[in-house]
């Protein structure tokens, strides 16, 4: 009886340590960590009602995010909502897979950083400059 018991909650323990591990490594590399943020929709969602009855929550969803600007002169508070703004560059570490018998890092190990930049630059390229490096090779 004793020793179903202790498995019982070892098996317990281990899917909790499992999920909070995976939570927190989600939540730092992905965007999950922006969901956190949901209270601040709901409350501004609450604030925006306040003002206009009629408001449903499509429509607060719409205007915020579909639209550049929504002209409520609360531009500083919007971009507190989830999703409106990232944090500019996110690391994520690889590596390759270890030996068993060996504590060392693999040589493979990479770290990557990753930048992303809202900014669109619409540079043109002149057709002639890009069709250059299909031509056929040239003897000497």
């Amino acid at each position: 009886m004793n020793e179903k018991l202790i498995f019982s909650t070892f098996v317990i323990l281990r899917k909790i340590t499992i999920i909070l591990f995976l939570s927190i490594y989600l939540s730092s590399v992905t965007e999950l960590h922006q969901l956190l943020k949901l209270p601040l929709l709901i409350e501004h969602f609450v604030e925006h009602k306040e003002k206009t009855q009629s408001l449903s929550f499509w429509e607060f969803l719409c205007m915020h995010y579909s639209q550049q600007t929504d002209g409520d002169g609360d531009t500083d508070r919007d971009k507190q909502l989830p999703f409106k703004s990232h944090d500019g560059c996110s690391s994520a570490f690889m590596s390759g897979f270890m030996n068993g018998a060996s504590s060392q890092i693999s040589p493979k190990t990479r770290i990557l950083t990753a930048c992303y930049y809202s900014e669109y630059a619409d540079t043109f390229l002149s057709s002639a400059h890009l069709s250059s490096i299909w031509q056929p090779p040239k003897s000497c």
